[in-house]
């Protein structure tokens, strides 16, 4: 019981370090600090900062109690623990370099224990058995056959549409990657039984080895599967995936150093159950990660961990089907015939439909995807050297100093004689334009917004130039293209749409979300909606309920307010555990997000019918759009954080201008417009014009006639994530899309003529749409003077 108790409290005492160093490590990160911890996007996460101090006093009595610890190690952690009583850790992080050493300081009371438990118990190792070779070839390929089969299912009934023939198909490459995988694993596994068998004490030396093996695993783990995704990379991510790896492995050596050797279970009971639990975990897992993750990383964790107990239960009760007593020989040329006819298999030329069925197929099998990801072949040279281009103009570390180059979308702001008309922009965050009626004649639940774009413009060709919130919003207030930084400060040089807000007068209320309180100067007291309230709790409803009452005790206008409502946010809808709302028929549609967007839709028709009432409406400007759209099941993508595909990049753009304004100027509403034209536009509505024609700003989309739109066209755009190297060119008027995916190290092509049709990529497409992307990245790196060195490093350049 005794030693029960202490696993128990070195269990918990890893949970609790290993957390506080990830969390340390997500302020570090630019992009996680600011839409992650900042934006406070996880409730588990906010909870845990507060309630850190007391899980660590927790954790530490436990240990202290149920374990033996050096006296210096107690007084240490102890000490610890006073100092966080007076100034807690979690709370007070910031979005600097402090950060990340503490990400690598909280593993040291872990490397500490675990290097006094792994020296109490070493020697115990002499007795140990060596790895049973017959059992690590069965657990190899069963574990490849079984899990082929659990994820093959798992992704059937994810994705119904395939035919028995395409199931086949899918079946027979997933089992031949899963097999190459656990061949390689018992290929290694060989090597160190006989580096072990040099050694004189083969048991301990095998023993230090396999945890070796596993902090390697962990590195890779975290350096393939983790780091990419929160755009972490170089040699801190080097330094910290190490010393992760080191840390983890070296406590669970002492964990086992501890605990009493039992011996392995026999009987088919016993396997069958393991097996049973282990199936029925890796399946919940799977379908519960699925709506709501970053570019496939909870999956994969997740994947990761089912392939370890799969392989652990199948070794320690081998499934006899038949017994593979075959010798080290035999099992290692069987796993190498393995490894040669799938390189063959993969080198083999597919049609273009088998890649189409693979390409789908890895979004609903998450351990077809991991496999494939970490086998694909090479890239080419030139390719890897692209990818290597975008991730270095990528996420721009904080530490990077850049000064704000000043963005001027009129030569100079001058009093203008026009009429100042009230402005009211609607930015719903992860709003598709195909779940709006304006935009799709199957939607019968949002007719408040079908009865406002009948009195509107309905720009029938828009798309957001940024695939994420953390560039797409501060775009809009740019008015343009931005460094990929997050951010660059101070931003007020940048900030067009507030130059025009405050030179014109405008009585202010905005929605401060994280974002928002980065870029946005200070304004008069008072100026704040939904200020208390966190960014991702702002609800539509109540902020217009809000906004009605500001407008009432303020007579005296114009008015300009900004909200960016997080009611369909996928993290949002997972949070309030996907329910529907009541009332509403949302046939084909997916009904968490519909319901939501119905009561945003009468909310949004009880505003403007306020407007209407107050005389306010023929005289204002009011914009409904968004910072882009959603994947919401398109081939199994959930989300938008990493990806542009076409239903991220297409939002919908609907503006309300007052008729007087409306019906003196030229426009075209099938047009490609762009979010980023919103400022612009503004600018050019209130007198402020010509409208620079840069390639970095957008344009006006109304004008005095059609001739003053040609400074501005363009053959193509630059689009972009707003979290990692992924980038794209929009061309033909909207309906040719390129991408270049860095983080996955793929492109990908479609039609957007009709629908979303994914093309091959040529290589003529390849070459020109690469080299596009450079001259747009060039120009922007140019126009906000910053370049990359040489060395990978980054620095500001002056002009």
């Amino acid at each position: 019981m005794k030693i029960a108790a202490g696993l128990l409290s070195r269990g918990c005492f890893l949970a609790l370090l290993l957390l506080t160093s990830f969390y340390c490590l997500l302020a570090y990160v630019p992009f996680t600090y600011q839409q992650v911890l900042k934006s406070e996007l996880l409730n588990v996460l906010v909870v845990f900062s507060r309630i850190h101090i007391w899980l660590y006093w927790l954790a530490f009595g436990f240990l202290a109690t149920t374990v033996r610890l050096k006296r210096w190690l107690l007084a240490g952690l102890a000490l610890i623990g006073v100092v966080l009583l007076f100034r807690p850790l979690l709370p007070n992080l910031e979005n600097n370099e402090v950060s990340y050493y503490l990400s690598l300081l909280s593993l040291v009371p872990l490397l500490a224990v675990a290097i006094l438990d792994s020296s109490a118990g070493y020697a115990n190792r002499a007795e140990a058995p060596l790895i049973d070779h017959p059992r690590a070839f069965s657990a190899a390929w069963q574990s490849a056959l079984l899990l082929s089969v659990l994820y093959a299912g798992i992704a059937t009934l994810r994705d119904g549409e395939r035919s028995v023939a395409e199931g086949a198909v899918t079946l027979l490459w997933s089992l031949a990657y899963h097999l190459v995988f656990f061949g390689a694993f018992y290929v290694a596994l060989n090597w160190i039984w006989a580096a072990a068998l040099v050694f004189p004490h083969p048991q301990r030396v095998q023993f230090v080895l396999f945890h070796a093996f596993g902090a390697v695993m962990i590195w890779l783990a975290f350096r393939l599967i983790v780091f990419p995704p929160i755009t972490f990379e170089g040699l801190r991510a080097e330094v910290y995936g190490a010393a992760l790896g080191v840390t983890m492995s070296a406590f669970v050596a002492g964990i086992r150093l501890r605990a009493e050797p039992r011996p392995s279970r026999k009987g088919w009971v016993a396997g069958i159950v393991s097996i049973a639990v282990v199936a029925l975990a890796g399946a919940w897992l799977a379908i519960q990660t699925a709506r709501m993750d970053w570019n496939f990383l909870l999956q994969k964790l997740t994947v990761t961990a089912v392939w370890l107990a799969m392989f652990l239960v199948l070794y320690r009760t081998p499934l006899r089907i038949p017994a593979m007593q075959r010798s080290i020989p035999a099992t290692l040329l069987i796993a190498l015939a393995v490894a040669i006819g799938f390189r063959t298999l993969q080198a083999t030329p597919l049609r273009e439909t088998h890649l189409r069925l693979l390409d789908r197929y890895a979004g609903y099998n998450a351990s077809f995807r991991l496999l494939r990801d970490v086998m694909a072949p090479p890239t080419a040279v030139d390719d890897e050297a692209f990818y290597r281009f975008l991730s270095q103009n990528t996420n721009i570390s904080r530490a990077i100093q850049v000064a704000p180059a000043p963005v001027n979308l009129v030569e100079r702001m001058e009093p203008t004689t026009a009429h100042t008309p009230n402005i009211f922009i609607f930015v719903i965050d992860s709003l598709r334009r195909d779940y709006l009626s304006p935009y799709n004649g199957k939607v019968k639940f949002t007719p408040r917004i079908g009865d406002f774009a009948h009195e509107s413009v309905v720009m029938t060709n828009a798309f957001t130039r940024y695939g994420g919130t953390g560039l797409s919003e501060p775009s809009i207030w740019v008015g343009g293209m931005m460094l990929h930084k997050q951010y660059v400060t101070p931003f007020a040089p940048m900030n067009s749409l507030e130059k025009l807000i405050q030179a014109s007068g405008y009585v202010p209320f905005v929605s401060r979300d994280s974002i928002l309180s980065t870029i946005l100067g200070k304004w008069s007291s008072g100026a704040d909606l939904d200020a208390s309230r966190a960014g991702m709790n702002y609800d539509f409803p109540t902020s217009l309920k809000e906004l009605e009452n500001r407008i009432g005790a303020s007579p005296k206008g114009p008015y300009f307010a900004y909200t960016q409502p997080q009611n369909i946010h996928i993290s949002v809808i997972q949070r309030e555990k996907e329910s529907v709302l009541p009332g509403g028929n949302y046939d084909g549609f997916y009904a968490p997000y519909a319901s939501r967007l119905a009561r945003m839709d009468a909310a949004f028709g009880e505003f403007i019918q306020f407007l209407k009432a107050r005389g306010l409406y023929d005289d204002s400007i009011v914009i409904l759009t968004a910072d882009h759209g959603d994947s919401l099941g398109e081939e199994g993508r959930w989300g938008h954080a990493y990806t542009i595909y076409p239903e991220i990049l297409r939002i919908p753009l609907i503006i309300h201008l007052p008729p007087a304004m409306r019906d003196r100027l030229a426009y075209d509403p099938d047009e490609l417009a762009f979010s980023t034209d919103i400022t612009p536009s503004l600018y050019y509505l209130l007198g402020h014009r010509p409208i620079q024609p840069n390639a970095m700003f957008g344009r006006p989309l109304f004008t005095q006639n059609r001739d003053e739109q040609k400074p501005y066209g363009r053959d193509d755009y630059l689009v972009a994530s707003s979290y990692a190297a992924v980038y794209g060119i929009l061309g033909s008027n909207g309906r040719r899309l390129y991408i270049a995916d860095a983080a996955n190290h793929r492109d990908f092509a479609f039609d957007l003529s009709s629908g979303s049709s994914p093309i091959s990529v040529s290589d003529s497409m390849r070459s020109s749409g690469q080299e596009q992307i450079r001259k747009y990245i060039f120009g922007i790196n140019d126009f906000y003077r910053f370049h990359p060195t040489g060395s990978g490093e980054t620095a500001a350049v002056s002009r």
